[in-house]
């Protein structure tokens, strides 16, 4: 059987399979895949956001998530924020504010953000 069909063609198991429309491949499919592990900083190198353009994003990301930042970064996390240290690991950070202008890349980090959340969280499965 090739892979991802769970059932050979014509049984008795595929015909039930095939009346749910659907939903045992596709929970089968949920089975396989695990919720994302790595951080929002890993899914910013996936989407390209590596250029040094995106330094002040990667900066405000880690400072949201309290990661260990660089140089650079905690340069720039202090020249926008006057603060001398980011927020530690153990302090939860509930909100976070931004001024940020025409072409300043908010949409692409709200849907950043918005993928990262979605992908990193268990969800329950839906009531039948």
């Amino acid at each position: 059987m090739p892979p991802g069909v769970p059932f050979a063609k014509g049984s008795a198991r595929a015909k039930a399979a095939g009346s749910r429309g659907g939903q045992v491949t596709a929970a089968a499919r949920r089975k396989v895949v695990p919720p994302f592990t790595g951080t929002i900083l890993d899914l910013m190198d996936a989407a390209a956001m590596t250029r040094p353009e995106w330094l002040p994003w990667r900066a405000f990301w880690k400072a949201v998530y309290a990661l260990p930042m660089s140089a650079d970064e905690l340069a720039c996390f202090q020249r926008h924020t006057q603060r001398t240290t980011p927020p530690a690991a153990a302090v939860a950070v509930a909100e976070a504010w931004m001024c940020v202008g025409r072409g300043g890349g908010k949409t692409r980090n709200s849907a950043l953000h918005a993928v990262f959340r979605a992908i990193r969280s268990k969800q329950p499965a839906l009531p039948r």
